[in-house]
């Protein structure tokens, strides 16, 4: 699976939350190059720690969110949390796997966070903070 690279397009807040996406990408990266070398107990190690560094992360987005009045935070937050359960269910599995660990849940679950999530959701902040922006520099 291709991963997506920091870029500065992908800038929401000139931020905290920029340079945890920074992180959430590198660590999505580094489990897909642990899980694509066959090292499942250390992609397991690692998605554990997607986990624990993603509710830190929603929990920054979402007062963030509230600071700047984002229209859409209810429906935000209600993704932050069906992204949670998705991936307690990807760590569920992975315990109750024989093997230890479903890579390809693993994946799966990697992509909607990472492309689905970051790349389209949390764009729409860094939108949202632009038109404010914008009106702001063009009033009188």
């Amino acid at each position: 699976m291709e991963l997506p690279a920091w870029d500065k397009a992908l800038r929401v807040d000139g931020g905290p939350l920029d340079l945890q996406h920074q992180h959430l990408l590198a660590l999505t990266t580094l489990i897909a190059e642990k899980a694509k070398a066959g090292d499942a107990s250390e992609a397991k190690r690692l998605f554990q720690l997607l986990y624990q560094d993603c509710l830190q992360h929603f929990s920054d987005e979402e007062a963030f969110m509230a600071t700047i009045a984002y229209p859409h935070r209810d429906e935000h937050q209600r993704e932050h949390q069906r992204l949670l359960t998705h991936v307690q269910l990807r760590l569920y599995d992975s315990a109750s796997d024989p093997a230890g660990v479903n890579l390809v849940a693993i994946m799966d679950c990697l992509r909607s966070l990472v492309i689905m999530h970051i790349l389209n959701d949390d764009m729409e902040i860094g939108g949202f903070i632009k038109r404010v922006d914008d009106r702001h520099t063009a009033s009188p």
